[in-house]
């Protein structure tokens, strides 16, 4: 109740972290090429059943997370169905805000610089949207 408490007052962007291990070599090379790009980011961030694999931080504004990074990891293959890993999780993540990036290991291992180009773009896209967001609203 706490954590569903916490995540109603301050939202997805807000939530508290937790020091967490990362659950697959893939999860890894991903949260290494995030550092390695210059990004911070947070293992497992949300509440209940609804936890981003990886939530990247702002550049500039660190206490702001702007992309969720979904690999398909443990938690991905525990998923009850097909379509509750691809389809209804993704809906609801996106209808708490959330902006998210889906990275498949196959192609990670298959092509490492290109999925990690690809994943520096999303965060900085990510953080473009934000900004843009701030400057719409204020």
């Amino acid at each position: 109740m706490r954590d569903y408490l916490e995540y109603a007052q301050h939202g997805p962007a807000e939530q508290a972290s937790v020091a967490r291990a990362v659950e697959s070599d893939c999860e890894a090379l991903v949260l290494e090429a995030l550092r390695a790009g210059g990004y911070e980011a947070e293992l497992r961030v949300g509440v209940a059943g609804q936890r981003i694999d990886l939530a990247v931080r702002h550049p500039q504004e660190r206490g702001v997370l702007v992309l969720g990074v979904e690999c398909d990891g443990p938690s991905y293959a525990f998923s009850r169905s097909a379509r509750d890993r691809d389809r209804l999780r993704q809906q609801v993540l996106e209808n708490l805000g959330w902006q998210l990036h889906r990275i498949w290991s196959p192609d990670w291992y298959a092509n490492p610089e290109r999925e990690a180009a690809s994943l520096l773009a999303a965060v900085e896209q990510a953080a473009k949207r934000h900004d843009r967001a701030l400057k719409k609203a204020g």
